[in-house]
């Protein structure tokens, strides 16, 4: 079963500030429709400390091999059941040769 994103208005003013390359930005709607999307029992982590769940993954840009980028989502799952809400987002850029 697949299920809906829906992005929080936030989420996108959050991602338009972060200047990813075009490549990356494909990369996180990607994982977002497809990895989470399609599985997100498998692919969330749950908070310890509260609600909802984390949304985690790391891409490298061919064009920019030598830095590793992380993103992390809140994700709230809808009383639908089957629409993921994504309130926040992270994005961190790590040299790792």
């Amino acid at each position: 079963m697949d299920f809906s994103i829906r992005l929080h208005p936030r989420v996108r003013n959050q991602m338009a500030g972060w200047g990813l390359s075009d490549f990356l930005l494909v990369e996180v709607y990607l994982n977002l429709r497809e990895q989470l999307g399609s599985g997100p029992i498998e692919h969330l982590l749950r908070d310890p400390e509260g609600n909802g769940s984390f949304f985690v993954f790391e891409t490298r840009d061919p064009a920019d091999p030598h830095f590793q980028q992380l993103f992390m989502f809140r994700v709230f799952f809808d009383l639908d059941e089957k629409t993921l809400n994504i309130v926040n987002g992270s994005y961190w850029r790590n040299f790792a040769p």
